[in-house]
């Protein structure tokens, strides 16, 4: 459920909160925004994205989205963050970045892989 609150300094906090059940995963987040309908705008951005997740679907965003969160939160954890990032960045500026992730599939990517200039860029994630 998202709430919205206006804080002593004149800024909106929009919290979501959901608990985890049945597998589902469990979502707290929270942000702050100088405009109310800003606030409300995100809140519902980021319930339907849990809807979804919810459900089984995937969100409507870019693999880039995807690709570009786990390079800020997990690959700085890892020992060959270096190496990672630059591969991350490398595939970030591809053609397989820009699709939607309801569209992503194994087909899309093998499909992807076909071409002999694109094969070498997709090899560690085709094999």
């Amino acid at each position: 459920m998202a709430s919205i609150t206006k804080k002593s300094n004149g800024t909106w906090l929009a919290q979501v909160r959901h608990k985890a059940q049945h597998g589902r995963p469990a979502i707290h987040r929270s942000a702050t925004f100088e405009r109310k309908a800003d606030a409300a705008a995100w809140a519902a951005r980021i319930e339907e994205e849990w809807r979804m997740v919810k459900h089984g679907l995937s969100p409507c965003i870019p693999f880039r989205d995807v690709l570009q969160r786990y390079a800020n939160e997990i690959t700085p954890k890892k020992r060959g963050a270096r190496s990672e990032t630059y591969r991350l960045n490398h595939l970030m500026q591809s053609d397989l970045a820009a699709i939607m992730l309801p569209d992503l599939t194994d087909f899309t990517i093998s499909r992807m892989g076909q071409t002999t200039t694109n094969r070498n860029q997709y090899r560690h994630i085709i094999a």
